[in-house]
């Protein structure tokens, strides 16, 4: 970053010299051109009125009818003041005087400007103006302007005749096809689509460096690459603009062809010896006839040639030549490989570089006592350990309110005994106490004796009746154990619907129409033992809220108390008494064993007391057994100081077959990186050729006669 800020000074630097050198350039030429102004003596010699009327033209000024002229013969120098890449002023100096000449003459590959020679100035006021000099004449250069404007509306017009003071006729007018459409309004190569998005892919590789977020990769990398090649796909693939074709006869006078621009030039037949010109693809220029009547045809939007006689046609090129590439398809080759590779990057490079530090320190350290870790002092050592047990973590979930079950004992300390698991022990009583409210608030299935007569009865009725599971025992107890707990419970936002239901089955079981406050007290004080136990039966299903709400009881209490028990694995620290801590990440978590334990499709799903009881006892005998064994091997990958210690995290996933398949991806990767680096400086500077060869405009030039 320090270097990246020492340039910018340095250029900034830069810059502010090359301001003021050009601000005292311009004020030298300055003075000089006012001393010649002052000392100079009006002679004879003055502009003619086209002369006089040019300038009036060009330069927006009102001249008197004579205007004084002078010769000036010496070294001709332009300098150029840019910013940003654009040009903000450009200074000429004739003698080391300053001259004003038109912007339009330094941006034409036709006018060359002598290094020195005679150039005729006209006074005007403190300030000289170029007539002519070198192949340069303001007269000249008017003149052609007044002639691109009478042939862009003759060839527009698409009217049969011949163009007035041009060796040419125009012969006819067409409409151009779609392939001629698609080349003058050509797709867009892209870049201001591909540059942003390759910006985004960069930017979001960076700021996702080493964190597993798919969330952020789905949002960085496929929403960016969906909308904006979407975007890019409707430019693609939207209506071509309309262009008209006129059919011309005659005389090609000259052909210019050099490494900016190609073109023909058909000369003025009038005095004044200005030209037009039309650009067309360099590799025609060959074959063009001079001083011959052909046949051509021209675009009357951007008076470019699409074909000449019957040896060259635009259409005849793409088709057959594959002359007209699609500019766009390297673009989107390069914005994809850019995307790629930043998705490599997010993704692998933290492998990739905890590969290049095993491959700095290819010792492996035996760990056979704890105090051999004091020796582990380097990112990316091999650990190897003989006599080293486990102790489980728990981690919370991304939102911060919850164990992470799934990913359990992922994270581990290494400690040097056996570590006891007191799974059951720790949740053995909240599981007894929960089996017990089970068994008071629970309405047992009727006798299947009792069931038989039941749907005897029934069919002899003719009537159907429920199964037998379906059934309930509601007895009086049960009701009154429901209240007692009820009771207890008043903060519950379901306790007013709730004692409503126990209302309503009380007063049915007592054969009563309303009960409200004085029933509520009986079924609280009610004892069964003085005035017998008596039932009712009721399907399951007119009892569903309270079966709900016995098993949500159990599922949070139980895991409640799990959750305590994970939480209390990290506060115990079983590192016997050094001040080392060892952490391993990237163990293959225990996500079988906890689905058992929480039940069958996750965290949320629900067991009975006993049920959880039967799970818990299968998990830890697997806890214990991981735990009490030894841990192999293991990659250091990192060492951090602590107070009287250090820290260090291995990595247990990283084993020799990913540590030599991570430094091939690695090479791979920079390789890509290279290349695509290599490919957009291509893209660039294909780009500046054809941005910079301009097919958009008639052109002209003058000569002096």
């Amino acid at each position: 970053m320090d270097f990246f800020i020492l340039v910018k000074i340095i250029l900034i630097l830069v810059s502010i010299v090359a301001y003021f050198s050009f601000q005292g350039d311009k004020r030298e030429a300055e003075s000089n051109a006012q001393k010649l102004l002052d000392n100079d003596e009006e002679g004879e010699i003055f502009a003619t009125e086209e002369e006089v009327r040019a300038l009036e033209k060009t330069h927006d000024i009102t001249l008197p009818d004579s205007v004084p002229i002078i010769h000036a013969n010496g070294p001709v120098v332009v300098t150029t003041l840019t910013t940003t890449g654009a040009t903000a002023e450009t200074l000429v100096t004739i003698c080391g005087m300053k001259v004003h000449m038109p912007c339009s003459i330094f941006l034409s590959a036709e006018t060359v400007l002598p290094p020195d020679g005679v150039a005729r100035l006209a006074k005007v006021d403190d300030k000289l103006y170029v007539l002519a000099m070198g192949d340069y004449s303001l007269v000249s250069d008017v003149h052609s302007d007044a002639l691109n404007d009478a042939t862009v509306d003759a060839i527009g017009a698409g009217k049969r005749g011949k163009i007035e003071t041009l060796p040419l006729e125009v012969l006819g007018q067409r409409d151009a096809s779609d392939i001629e459409r698609r080349y003058y309004d050509a797709p867009t190569q892209g870049k201001r689509y591909a540059i942003p998005m390759m910006l985004v892919f960069i930017a979001s590789a960076y700021l996702l460096y080493g964190k597993d977020e798919a969330a952020g990769w789905l949002v960085s990398f496929g929403l960016t690459f969906i909308v904006g090649f979407g975007f890019w796909w409707r430019e693609l693939k939207r209506e071509r603009e309309t262009y008209k074709i006129t059919r011309l006869q005659g005389r090609v006078n000259e052909v210019v062809n050099n490494a900016l621009e190609q073109y023909i030039r058909v000369y003025d037949e009038s005095e004044a010896k200005g030209s037009v010109t039309f650009q067309l693809p360099g590799h025609w220029t060959k074959d063009i006839h001079l001083d011959t009547e052909v046949i051509f045809e021209v675009c009357n939007e951007t008076q470019t040639l699409v074909s000449y006689r019957h040896t060259h046609s635009l259409e005849r090129d793409i088709k057959v030549d594959g002359q007209k590439n699609e500019p766009y398809l390297g673009w989107m080759a390069g914005t994809t490989a850019v995307m790629a590779l930043s998705l490599f990057f997010t993704l692998y490079m933290p492998h990739a570089v905890l590969s290049v530090d095993m491959l700095k320190n290819q010792q492996t350290v035996n760990i056979e006592q704890f105090s051999d870790w004091d020796g582990v002092v380097d990112r990316g050592q091999r650990i190897s350990l003989s006599n080293a047990h486990r102790q489980c973590r728990a981690e919370m979930s991304a939102g911060g309110d919850d164990i992470d079950w799934p990913n359990f004992c992922s994270t581990y300390v290494v400690v040097s005994s056996s570590v006891p698991v007191d799974l059951m022990e720790t949740l053995t009583p909240t599981l007894d106490e929960l089996s017990t409210f089970e068994d008071q608030l629970s309405f047992p299935e009727i006798p299947f004796s009792q069931y038989s007569m039941l749907k005897l009865y029934a069919s002899l009725a003719g009537n159907d009746i429920i199964a037998h599971e379906n059934i309930a025992d509601v007895r009086h107890s049960s009701l009154h154990a429901w209240a007692v707990w009820l009771e207890k419970n008043t903060e519950r936002s379901d306790y007013d619907q709730t004692k409503a239901l126990l209302l309503s089955l009380w007063a049915e079981a007592k054969e009563i129409d309303v009960c409200e406050a004085q029933c509520w007290s009986e079924l609280l004080t009610a004892n069964f033992d003085t005035e017998g136990q008596y039932s009712m039966l009721k399907s399951r299903y007119e009892l569903g809220n309270l079966r709900d709400i016995r098993r949500d009881h159990v599922n949070k209490h139980f895991r409640d108390e799990l959750n305590r028990w994970a939480e209390g694995l990290s506060s115990n620290e079983l590192q016997s008494n050094s001040n080392t801590k060892i952490s391993v990440t990237n163990a293959e978590p225990f996500t079988d064993i906890w689905d058992e334990v929480l039940g069958y499709g996750g965290f949320y799903s629900s067991r009975s007391a006993e049920g959880y009881r039967t799970a818990l006892s299968d998990a830890e005998s697997v806890l214990a057994e991981f735990q009490n064994s030894t841990l192999d091997y293991a990659v250091v990958t990192s060492v951090e100081a602590l107070d009287g210690g250090k820290s260090i995290m291995l990595d247990v996933s990283m084993t020799e077959a990913r540590f030599y398949s991570y430094i091939a991806q690695l090479g791979l990767m920079l390789l890509g990186v290279v290349l695509s680096i290599v490919f957009v400086v291509m893209l660039m500077k294909q780009s500046g050729r054809q941005d910079h060869v301009s097919r958009g405009s008639l052109q002209s030039s003058s000569s002096l006669g």
